[in-house]
């Protein structure tokens, strides 16, 4: 499998990265074994966890399928810290938890929600990812949603600091949801900090798979906020899309993967697998993108417009994004 160095991490990740979210939770077992044995064994080498409130034994499950699969020491794990509304809460102290749950001395990329909009200031925000860096906790550090402004104005303290610069950002990136990794504001921090992109959600929560969204409850399939509320528009879009992946010859799941893929500022793009036939099916989205990256691209930017996505902002912000004062910046 294709894999990306981080230039400010020092090491490459996968072009797919394996995620946990609310998964693992409703499978056997078993099952969750044999999926873990099938990504190693394809290369993907980056697994992304967390500590989710419906599936708190999330992280116990992932560390011990990886010691069944076999996982060899070379294999890495990111996981996430959420400060939410506790203006008290201590990331070191979550992040500990976290590694003890996991039963690991660090994991090797940690990312922070983004600052809530009107609450929090940007730079300050950052200094608990970097203490957790510092404090050997994680190899290194990253984002979940964070605006090209703030990061930005992070990525010139950082500099003027000497202190670690963000190597990856996640962000909601799929067919659909391009305006915001694809601004002129995140190419030129992409370009100017080395940082690259984990796109997530990248199915839409199965939707651009062909699954049905209103089926998500009952099925126990978690579908992700919709900013900008534009998932009926993806829904109606989605003949259009199988159109263009059967003249591929491909899955609908193929195709929206090797879109996100081919991005320029994709490092990894991060989903999930509920079936060992899901994730035979999503590993072939790799040679896709490699062979027809830019076709296809091509073909779905013509295609499919859709405008409206927008940021994911934080929970708990207490202004809109237009409002914010650090959007000039």
């Amino acid at each position: 499998m294709k894999h990306t160095t981080l230039p400010q991490a020092g090491f490459d990740v996968p072009a797919l990265s394996l995620g946990s979210y609310e998964t693992y939770s409703r499978l056997e077992y078993r099952e969750i074994v044999d999926i873990v044995s099938l990504a190693l064994e394809a290369g993907i080498t980056l697994f992304d966890v967390a500590h989710y409130t419906r599936a708190p034994h999330t992280e116990v499950i992932l560390s011990r399928a990886l010691e069944d699969a076999g996982a060899p020491d070379t294999t890495r794990v990111m996981t996430k810290v959420w400060k939410g509304d506790d203006p008290d809460a201590d990331v070191v102290t979550e992040l500990k938890e976290t590694l003890f749950r996991l039963r690991r001395d660090d994991v090797d990329i940690v990312l922070l929600y983004g600052p809530r909009w009107g609450v929090d200031e940007p730079i300050a925000h950052a200094q608990d990812a970097r203490r957790l860096v510092d404090e050997g906790l994680s190899k290194s550090w990253g984002g979940i949603n964070w605006s090209p402004e703030h990061i930005g104005s992070v990525v010139d303290a950082c500099r003027a600091d000497g202190a670690p610069l963000p190597v990856l950002m996640q962000l909601k990136y799929n067919i659909a949801r391009r305006s915001v990794g694809e601004s002129p504001a995140y190419q030129r921090v992409f370009a100017e900090s080395g940082m690259r992109m984990q796109a997530s959600d990248s199915l839409e929560g199965g939707v651009l798979a062909g699954k049905d969204p209103a089926g998500a409850g009952t099925s126990g399939r978690v579908l992700g906020r919709d900013p900008g509320r534009i998932r009926d528009q993806i829904v109606a879009a989605m003949p259009a899309i199988r159109r263009i992946a059967d003249g591929f010859g491909v899955s609908t799941a193929e195709l929206a993967l090797a879109y996100a893929l081919a991005y320029e500022y994709t490092a990894t793009v991060l989903f999930g697998a509920s079936s060992v036939a899901q994730l035979k099916t999503n590993l072939g989205a790799v040679d896709l993108a490699e062979r027809h990256g830019t076709e296809i691209r091509a073909r779905l930017d013509e295609a499919v417009r859709i405008d409206g996505h927008t940021l994911d902002v934080p929970p708990g912000s207490i202004v809109q994004p237009h409002e914010d004062p650090y959007r000039e910046r």
